[in-house]
């Protein structure tokens, strides 16, 4: 074990030493193509073929380092590549990305090469520190009473969240979905302006309901019970829901979450099911390109999604990396913009003010401080748009450190490794409440995190995740008190 242990420690520090002068030298070479080249479209596609050979070379790395790369960190860094700089690889194997091509949507090329150049480092700094961060030595495997008290505890919770949020889910669903029907998903954002505070509260009540279907599920799954298939068919029907209401990436992250949830609890994905994976995996690209060709459109039918589905294999892929991987664009607008003078760096206040979005806005402040400093608010007033266009973990670094902030993203990367390699295949059925924890955490936060603002990802964790974690402790202090009643009793 120890001689296995010092055999790691030499391949982490061979691959984060090599990756580190892999960074320095990107500098070197690209900054040099920035100042010499007058064709920035070329420099772009350049750039792109050293990223997409950079990236591949650390998700193979990551492979050797955790072991599993179908794992919660190895499903994180796969996608926060997608999003940041997932038009890479429409750039240099030459596929059409559809209308969010970033090199034809209008934005100016030099920071579309200057924001390639800084999310590229930002990713592989993210990696470096994830290689510091990775877990040697991972958490127990072996049953112990605690263990099957988080067990029962998951199950009691997951009952008591699943009849709680119903109500609440019905009542924003019969609000909601009227006017997306009538009017497409920009509904959404109109009809929730219109909320009062009890129904925005009302609101985040309702996303406890899939949490609470993933614990129901995942506490049963190897009983093969009627509350595994339960859950199961129900969580089915509400990501329908969802697509059709146009959140992919809300459909995306419960679906992550359910995959980890079989692969760590049920049957591990083998090579027999591999084609079988891909082939869904597939369809599932077909659908979120229908959805977003149709989602803007009112009285939409199965035909008008049918139709949007019905592309070429590399249009299909095109289309998905052109849409995912346009979050390049906050990183290019914020360089931009503070380049001119409309903002100087945070130096992390974006995120001390995002501490505070826990507190409601109850009339104690004319404008919630989270508002004034927010990146994605900012940006999007300065583009005069009238709905959020997200952002990204990446952009939020430069607009609170500039180049500094790939120190930042270094941290980031040390703190999500060392959370989220601990967990494996072998010890996450001894370790359920960590687990279950992990999988909350990626069907509410995964989105926000990488695609918005670090305040948005901070209220999920308070208002769902926490909320959840507090309901299974009360419920296991509740427990455990009628038990010693009982004994008492009965001696």
């Amino acid at each position: 074990m120890y001689r296995e242990k010092i055999i790691v420690n030499r391949q982490k520090l061979m691959v984060l030493v090599s990756f580190i002068a892999i960074i320095g030298i990107n500098f070197i070479i690209m900054n040099s193509w920035m100042s010499n080249g007058n064709n920035d479209k070329e420099i772009i596609i350049r750039i792109s073929r050293i990223a997409t050979i950079e990236v591949i070379a650390s998700i193979v790395c990551l492979k050797k380092i955790i072991k599993e790369l179908l794992s919660p960190f190895g499903l994180f860094y796969i996608i926060a590549i997608i999003y940041t700089i997932g038009q890479i690889f429409g750039w240099t194997f030459g596929i059409q990305l559809g209308e969010k091509d970033l090199l034809t949507y209008g934005i100016d090329l030099e920071y579309v090469a200057k924001g390639l150049i800084y999310s590229l480092n930002g990713i592989l700094a993210l990696f470096c520190g994830s290689v510091v961060g990775a877990k040697t030595i991972t958490l127990k495997e072996k049953q112990t009473e605690k263990n099957l008290e988080d067990i029962s505890m998951i199950a009691k919770a997951s009952k008591l969240l699943f009849l709680i949020s119903l109500p609440f889910l019905v009542i924003y669903w019969i609000k909601l979905l009227p006017s997306i029907v009538k009017g497409g998903y920009l509904e959404l954002y109109s009809t929730m302006e219109n909320f009062s505070k009890l129904e925005l509260l009302s609101s985040m009540i309702a996303e406890l309901f899939p949490i609470s279907l993933i614990m129901m599920y995942i506490a049963n799954l190897n009983k093969k019970n009627v509350l595994s298939k339960f859950s199961l068919i129900v969580l089915f029907l509400y990501i329908i829901v969802i697509l059709y209401i146009g959140g992919r990436s809300v459909a995306v992250e419960l679906l992550l979450a359910l995959f980890l949830a079989n692969q760590y609890f049920g049957k591990a994905l083998n090579k027999k099911k591999i084609l079988v994976v891909a082939v869904l995996a597939y369809i599932l690209l077909s659908i979120l390109n229908g959805i977003a060709d149709t989602r803007s459109n009112g009285n939409r039918t199965i035909s008008d999604m049918l139709e949007g589905m019905s592309l070429g294999f590399t249009d299909t892929i095109g289309n998905f990396l052109g849409e995912m991987g346009w979050q390049l664009s906050s990183t290019s607008w914020t360089m931009q913009f503070m380049d001119h003078g409309y903002a100087t760096p945070k130096y992390g206040l974006s995120y001390l003010t995002g501490f505070l979005v826990i507190i409601p806005n109850l009339g104690q402040w004319e404008v919630h401080p989270d508002e004034l400093v927010n990146a994605g608010t900012w940006m999007q007033k300065l583009l005069n748009r009238k709905t959020g266009m997200g952002y990204s973990f990446i952009a939020e670094s430069y607009y609170n450190f500039s180049w500094f902030g790939l120190l930042f993203l270094f941290v980031i990367g040390v703190c999500i490794s060392k959370w989220l390699t601990a967990i494996t295949v072998k010890n996450a059925k001894y370790n359920y409440k960590y687990m279950i924890i992990i999988l909350m955490v990626f069907s509410t936060m995964l989105r926000p995190f990488i695609r918005s603002t670090f305040s948005a990802s901070l209220r999920k964790l308070v208002y769902i995740v926490i909320a959840s974690i507090f309901v299974m402790y009360m419920i296991k202090i509740f427990y455990k008190r009628y038990q010693n009643n009982n004994r008492g009793y009965h001696n």
